[in-house]
């Protein structure tokens, strides 16, 4: 190539990928008023930058001199195109992509103190949010939405070493801004998307860079902005009453909704968070956020939850992570909301059409019983409450136990240790209800298939101790696939 590289005028690659390059760029400057040809062009500019493999091929690409000029004068190229707001969407591409960058440096980023001179002008705009006293203007709204587009490009590109970076430059100087912004504009859906799917990004513990000096509380302060952020939003939710009529449910409501139980999904499950420390020092935030997260999303009809898809995995999710890693937070809701989380939980494995809520629906179920069971003797505060909700739904552990039996006998598609396990809990928390759910069962039969559901269900706990070690579920495990098998030629006449 080095022959047609001098025929029109350049001397080697190198220039011919700094000519590209300066092209893509000029195109952000000159066309940035035409937001199709800047969404192609940061898609093909990604695709230079993310695509590119091999450390030779890294190294090049960081010489290019409008590489260079990029990451150390961004503002150069984006004042052009960031100014039209059609461009919005757009903003985190370009931003995530400069980021990217900056992990392919040889030299530490953090220690050049590089990072920290690229992200001064998008904290520059923070900073003037939190001084200004006035939010509800259109000037302000059109910041809030860029600058939490630019920090959720910047956060989703970043490692350990540069979210560290990130942390300090936010914390404290820019802190509470972003709850403020949702207090004047929570009406505007455009922002409240902006701003709670930067905090969705911030608070995913992706490539474990939420992990600190010990003395730090990085984890602490991450989640209670973030909170505080929610709890802002879903007590203006909650003061509109239901979706209006002749409004678009998803896009007005259930957007954010999702989004905001993603989030808590997310921290949950991210495990920096030690929830206790609140509580312990006389801060009300993680209840309070749970509390309005449950009442924001029961607030959703059962039927709107399984209908859009992505609500139903948010919804799910954020259930599946509370009952995972902090029961203790659910177990302290009004008994009103705790049943009526499971019911959803039943409703989900019962009449979902994506297999991944029966999995989330499935885990949560396991659990669940899991705490029953091993607390079934005790009389610890949490146990006792966790009784006296189910006192008010009796027939909820046998209604859990046959959806699950039902599931193993008919359902193809999810795993079947996926469905075992939490029957093997909920059989074990609540031994006697099987035995009267499964008799019932089999009662409703015909002759013949209930003669050989009644043989196959003593192939269950056959040689299976009551407790929930490997080897004990790797015996139930066999068990259920010799009783699924049994049933294999009747399944047709089960009457369900």
């Amino acid at each position: 190539h080095i022959e047609i590289f001098k025929r029109i005028g350049f001397n080697d690659h190198m220039e011919v990928i700094n000519m590209m390059l300066g092209k893509l760029l000029e195109n952000l400057q000159v066309w940035g008023h035409n937001s199709m040809v800047v969404k192609e062009t940061l898609h093909l500019l990604g695709i230079i930058i993310h695509g590119t493999s091999g450390e030779g091929t890294l190294s090049m690409l960081l010489e290019i001199e409008t590489i260079k000029g990029l990451m150390k004068n961004h503002a150069a190229v984006s004042s052009s195109f960031l100014n039209y707001p059609a461009n919005a969407k757009n903003r985190t591409n370009y931003y995530l992509t400069i980021t990217q960058l900056f992990l392919l440096e040889e030299d530490d980023a953090e220690a050049s103190g590089s990072f920290e001179t690229f992200l001064e002008p998008t904290i520059t705009t923070l900073v003037q949010l939190k001084n200004t006293a006035n939010l509800r203007t259109d000037e302000a709204r059109f910041a809030i939405i860029g600058v939490a587009r630019d920090l959720r490009g910047i956060a989703c590109a970043t490692d350990g070493k540069l979210f560290h970076v990130l942390f300090d430059m936010m914390f404290p100087a820019c802190q509470n801004v972003f709850a403020r912004c949702l207090e004047c504009w929570a009406d505007d859906p455009a922002v409240c998307i902006a701003v709670l799917k930067m905090w969705m990004e911030i608070a995913s513990n992706a490539r474990n860079r939420i992990s600190f000096d010990a003395g730090i509380p990085a984890g602490l302060v991450i989640f209670k902005e973030l909170a505080m952020t929610i709890i802002v939003y879903c007590r203006y939710l909650l003061s509109k009453g239901p979706n209006s009529g002749g409004m678009d449910p998803y896009n007005n409501r259930y957007k954010c909704i999702g989004i905001c139980m993603l989030s808590m999904t997310l921290a949950l499950s991210g495990e920096y968070v030690g929830f206790g420390a609140f509580s312990m020092y006389g801060d009300s935030v993680v209840e309070d956020v749970f509390k309005l997260i449950v009442q924001v999303g029961l607030s959703m009809p059962q039927n709107d939850i399984l209908a859009y898809h992505k609500v139903a995995i948010s919804f799910y999710s954020c259930i599946e992570a509370m009952f995972k890693h902090a029961i203790s937070i659910v177990i302290g809701l009004e008994t009103v909301e705790v049943t009526q989380i499971l019911q959803i939980v039943y409703n989900g494995l019962t009449n979902a059409l994506h297999p991944s809520v029966h999995v989330m629906c499935a885990s949560t179920i396991e659990s669940f019983a899991i705490f029953l069971f091993r607390t079934s003797k005790r009389r610890s505060s949490l146990a006792v409450r966790m009784r006296l909700h189910l006192e008010q739904v009796p027939t909820l552990l046998g209604d859990l136990q046959l959806v699950l039996l039902k599931q193993v006998i008919f359902n193809d598609v999810v795993g079947l240790e996926l469905l075992a396990f939490p029957l093997l809990s909920l059989i074990l928390a609540a031994e006697t209800t099987f035995t009267a759910v499964t008799n019932e069962f089999v009662a409703r039969q015909s002759q013949q298939g209930g003669l050989c559901l009644m043989e196959a269900l003593k192939l269950l706990m056959q040689d299976v101790n009551k407790n929930l070690e490997g080897f004990n579920r790797g015996k139930f495990i066999k068990n259920v696939e010799r009783f699924r098998a049994e049933l294999k030629d009747v399944r047709d006449v089960l009457v369900v």
